[in-house]
């Protein structure tokens, strides 16, 4: 009879123990899912570098109509979320700036900086693509964007930028597509782009360089255009030698073996480095996905308690 208790009790007492070891599994699990989403949420919050590089670069221009810097002024303190700006990591690395082509987004008077509009972003050691629009910054080309360490793409078109093109521009081993045409740029086509081994994309047209001595290195760009200028620049074309194509204001969009114009090797080159920044946001997907399926799991485990 002693026995058939003792055995009857242990019975009882190995459920127990099964829900014991059950209950602190899942608490093991509930902890592995809540560090899962702390990190990735912190992945997405932008870091306070950016966001004061970011911030610099916004007080210069007024926006009136709140039509660009809108969600910079008002949408919080994560400057991952603000328009125009990709993070990866916790870091910029895309910024695409577009204003209304009426000119609206003017320079501001009271930007007391003693540096071109735009200077703070060289900060964004990170960044990748910078492209801007239809911001009038009626300033030079800052000096500093020549310290940018992984910029593949720059461009910066109709913002009137003034003054001849920094020799510091031929700093950025990385860059591969330089577009700043529709501007007000003057002065020689500096030779120092030569040093941009990488380049496969030069746009200067439309501004207001001289053209009657264009560095013979510059010629080896698979697409580069520099019609249109407004004082000594050839209306008639543009390009390189006689394999790069060409495309002036009446030269057409193609031409040469390697294509030039649109259809040229600079964009194979752009959209490549598209399809990087394309692979990066679908990451930036995953990790979301990954952190509502956190979230969803904790929260089906404090359910159980």
């Amino acid at each position: 009879m002693g026995a058939e208790l003792l055995m009857v009790g242990s019975e009882r007492e190995a459920p127990s123990a099964r829900s014991s070891q059950l209950a602190t599994f899942w608490k093991l699990i509930s902890f592995i899912s809540l560090l899962s989403l702390i990190t990735c949420c912190n992945a997405w919050t932008c870091n306070s570098e950016s966001k004061d590089a970011l911030l610099d670069f916004r007080q210069a221009f007024s926006d009136p109509n709140e039509k660009v810097f809108s969600s910079w002024d008002y949408g919080g303190d994560d400057c991952c979320t603000w328009n125009g700006v990709t993070c990866q990591d916790g870091t910029v690395i895309e910024l695409d700036i577009e204003g209304p082509p009426n000119c609206e987004i003017t320079r501001n008077d009271s930007y007391s900086g003693n540096k071109a509009p735009g200077a703070s972003l060289a900060q964004l050691q990170d960044l990748q693509t910078l492209t801007i629009k239809y911001l009038q910054f009626s300033s030079k080309i800052p000096s500093e964007w020549g310290s940018f360490s992984a910029l593949v793409s720059l461009t910066v078109t109709d913002c009137d930028l003034e003054g001849s093109i920094p020799s510091d521009l031929g700093n950025i081993d990385t860059l591969q597509h330089l577009d700043l045409d529709c501007n007000s740029l003057s002065g020689p086509i500096s030779s120092s782009l030569c040093k941009l081994k990488s380049l496969t994309y030069l746009d200067l047209s439309s501004n207001d360089l001289q053209t009657s001595d264009i560095p013979a290195c510059l010629q080896r760009i698979p697409t580069f255009r520099y019609g249109n200028q407004g004082n000594s620049g050839s209306n008639s074309g543009s390009g390189g030698g006689s394999n790069n194509g060409g495309g002036g204001s009446t030269g057409g969009n193609g031409g040469g073996d390697n294509g030039g114009g649109y259809g040229g090797n600079g964009w194979y080159y752009s959209g490549d480095h598209s399809s990087i920044l394309r692979l990066n946001n679908q990451a930036s997907i995953w990790q979301l996905i990954g952190a509502l399926t956190a979230l969803l799991t904790t929260w089906l485990l404090l359910l159980q308690y």
